[in-house]
C-alpha cells in the first residue's frame, strides 16, 4: 500500500499541476509542440482533464524506472486532483518565472506547456513528499 501511496503523490507532483523539464523517453509516440512560457493569466485555460504517464527517474528513490498511468483534474483556480494507477491526490498550481510550479498532498515541482498543432502537453519532474528520488510526468489534455 505504501508504494500506491507514493504513486498517488507522484501524480500530485505531476500536475501538479505540472512539473518542468526532462521528460525525453516517456515513449510518446509524436514529437511534442514546442514549449510555452505561461502567464499568471493562463492559469484557468489549464483547467480540465489531463491523460497520461508518470515514471520514477534516477536511481534513488521509492521506484526508479516504474511507469503508471496518471490522469489529472485541473480546476480553473489552480486546484487539481489526481489519480496515479487508482491513488488519488489533491494539490494546487501556480505559475511563476513561465513555469507551472505545483504542491500536492504527496509530490511538488514544476511543469512546462507545450502548445501546437492542436495540441496541449505538460511535460515535469518534481519530488515525492517523505521520500528521497523524483518522478517526471507527460500528460496531455483530452
Amino acid at each position: 500500500m505504501g508504494k500506491r501511496i507514493v504513486w498517488a503523490g507522484s501524480l500530485t507532483l505531476a500536475l501538479a499541476v505540472m512539473l518542468g523539464g526532462g521528460c525525453a523517453g516517456m515513449g510518446t509516440s509524436t514529437p511534442r509542440p514546442p514549449a510555452k512560457m505561461v502567464q499568471a493569466g493562463d492559469l484557468a485555460g489549464l483547467a480540465g482533464e489531463w491523460h497520461g504517464t508518470l515514471r520514477g527517474v534516477g536511481t534513488t528513490g521509492p521506484l526508479p524506472g516504474r511507469t503508471a498511468n496518471l490522469r489529472v483534474t485541473v480546476a480553473p483556480d489552480g486546484s487539481f486532483t489526481s489519480n496515479i494507477d487508482g491513488v488519488p491526490g489533491v494539490g494546487k498550481a501556480r505559475i511563476a518565472d513561465g513555469k507551472i510550479l505545483f504542491e500536492g498532498s504527496t509530490a511538488r515541482g514544476t511543469a512546462t506547456l507545450h502548445e501546437g498543432d492542436g495540441r496541449r502537453v505538460l511535460t515535469g519532474e518534481g519530488t515525492w513528499v517523505g521520500f528521497v528520488g523524483n518522478a517526471a510526468f507527460e500528460v496531455t489534455k483530452r
